[in-house]
């Protein structure tokens, strides 16, 4: 249009053209450039859309800040949830807390560092080593009385350990039998 336009401008100069040939060819030219700026607008229109369904895709795709399985799930697809609300439950499968609860006569001799050694029903010829990382500071539950001591409850303290699971064979929830295995005797002195 912009060309038919100067073409038309240079033959009404030359005098091979009429005014009205002109104003055929401006009016052509100002249709062309109104028709341009609606579509730049559609275009507009369009990044705009494209941007929001990107938004709206965000809010539907579910990341984790780290590697696992999924162990539980707590919503459905379809259901719509808050921002922040847990969907899914993740366990960490390449490395598991195995928990054993040690009465309160033998957690005294347990560190921080020391082995522990486990067995599993589905395994049960196999041995999973780990490490203890943590002896709980107070005690729970009373697991059995102590008869010789006035009926005194023994309470059981939870001591947790890391066992490396690079098979994933190890899985949430198993019941395990854990052997601690000290590294030095506690000695205690006897009060004068």
């Amino acid at each position: 249009a912009s060309l038919e336009m100067s073409r038309a401008r240079m033959l009404l100069q030359g005098g091979y053209a009429t005014p009205q040939q002109m104003d055929t060819a401006l009016t052509a030219y100002r249709v062309s450039v109104a028709q341009v700026q609606s579509a730049d607008a559609h275009v507009r229109e369009s990044q705009s859309t494209i941007a929001q369904a990107e938004l709206q895709l965000s809010y539907a795709v579910l990341r984790t800040p780290q590697g696992g399985e999924v162990s539980e799930r707590i919503h459905l697809p379809g259901e719509i949830v808050s921002p922040g609300t847990p969907v899914v439950a993740i366990a960490q499968t390449d490395t598991v807390k195995v928990h054993a609860a040690v009465d309160e006569t033998r957690v005294g001799a347990v560190r921080p560092g020391d082995r522990a050694l486990v067995k599993v029903y589905t395994f049960d010829r196999r041995i999973f080593p780990g490490v203890v990382t943590d002896i709980q500071p107070a005690g729970e539950f009373a697991t059995r009385k102590d008869w010789g001591a006035q009926r005194r409850d023994i309470r059981t303290f939870d001591v947790t350990a890391r066992v490396p699971n690079l098979e994933h064979l190890l899985k949430d929830g198993m019941t395990a039998e854990v052997t601690l295995v000290v590294s030095a005797p506690v000695r205690v002195e006897a009060q004068r």
